[in-house]
């Protein structure tokens, strides 16, 4: 078995595809291990895992308001699309969002890039900006050639956001 690193945050595991972080958690890119690790974790996150979440405060309240006003939502995530929607029914927020855009189970090529493009494809609209917590969600953004607000009150860090070059950074203030 790989060898896992004694050193490696474990947030930077948060917000890329699983295969992408077991192979840095395992210190490995032998398939059948990071297969093996893929399925015992979604064994308890299918049961419970994706029900130990919360929401960030003030979340639902900003998510209501920009519906209220009319903007069309929809969310993008490594998270497999069947995961991601069961996620929003348990939070009650799904009717917010016009589409999941994610991949599906057994999808392990995907690309954050791609899930973008595919959802602006989807959208109908040339009038899109990427929301997101993570450098890889600023970066979807620029490689598609949309508008991205970096915020920080989610995974990633300052560093991480402005290195990818967001066209606005979004603090929490409580």
């Amino acid at each position: 078995m790989g060898r896992a690193s004694a050193e490696l945050p474990l947030l930077v595991c948060v917000g890329p595809p699983l295969p992408v972080a077991f192979q840095m958690l395992l210190g490995t890119d032998e398939p059948t291990l990071i297969e093996q690790a893929i399925t015992v974790y979604r064994e308890r996150f299918e049961r419970i895992g994706m029900f130990e979440n919360s929401l960030f405060p003030g979340v639902i309240e900003a998510l209501t308001a920009m519906r209220r006003k009319g903007h069309r939502m929809r969310i993008v995530t490594a998270k497999p699309q069947p995961y991601a929607t069961k996620i929003l029914q348990h939070f009650r927020i799904d009717m917010l969002f016009e589409a999941v855009h994610g991949p599906m189970l057994e999808d392990r090529t995907h690309d954050k890039v791609a899930l973008v493009a595919a959802a602006v494809r989807d959208s109908g609209s040339s009038d899109v900006v990427m929301i997101g917590d993570r450098g890889e969600d600023i970066r979807a953004a620029n490689v598609n050639g949309i508008q991205s607000i970096a915020v920080r009150w989610g995974y990633g860090s300052e560093a991480e956001l402005y290195g990818r070059r967001a066209h606005s950074l979004c603090a929490h203030d409580g």
